[in-house]
């Protein structure tokens, strides 16, 4: 199969595809654009729309407009709505994120997994997420189901470090 180069400079281009990868560049750019047989791909995403724009990952890129956040997918369609006064990446499959000063976790469609409901949660490892409610302190997994009671006023790792 022949591969062929060809070099593009294009004002503004945002996302670019090549064989199932994104990336989001800004500014003015040179593309090195790879076409291969008669089926190149070109994503535009108009990142004038918003403040920021992070890099896509999976299929989805954080953004923010007016200090509130959401997703977009690779062809720019709001995913997850921007609304959360703020919004962490993706461990998982679960994304941390924050409305009116309580924490939950989202899902990549969106969906609330873990109520926002806690004044802080940390996914730590294998799906154990340690939270706090209120002064109380307990473990849920990444599914919302309690592991241990939130009930505690503080944690130790096993090695003597006091987590929360």
């Amino acid at each position: 199969m022949k591969v062929r180069r060809k070099v593009i400079k294009q004002q503004n281009t945002k996302s670019f595809s090549y064989n199932k990868k994104f990336w989001l560049v800004g500014g003015v750019v040179l593309i090195i654009f790879m076409i291969i047989g008669l089926q190149p791909t070109l994503f535009y995403i108009n990142t004038k729309k918003y403040d920021s724009v992070g890099d896509l990952d999976k299929g989805l890129a954080k953004v923010e407009i007016n200090a509130k956040f959401g997703f977009i997918n690779k062809y720019g369609r709001e995913v997850v709505p921007l609304k959360y006064t703020w919004i962490g990446d993706f461990n998982e499959n679960l994304a941390k994120v924050e409305l009116l000063n309580k924490v939950g976790f989202i899902d990549r469609s969106g969906k609330e997994i873990i109520p926002l409901e806690y004044k802080h949660a940390e996914l730590l490892k294998e799906g154990i997420i340690v939270v706090i409610l209120g002064s109380e302190i307990g473990f849920i997994d990444k599914l919302g189901r309690e592991i241990t009671p939130v009930k505690y006023n503080g944690i130790k790792h096993l090695d003597g470090l006091k987590l929360f």
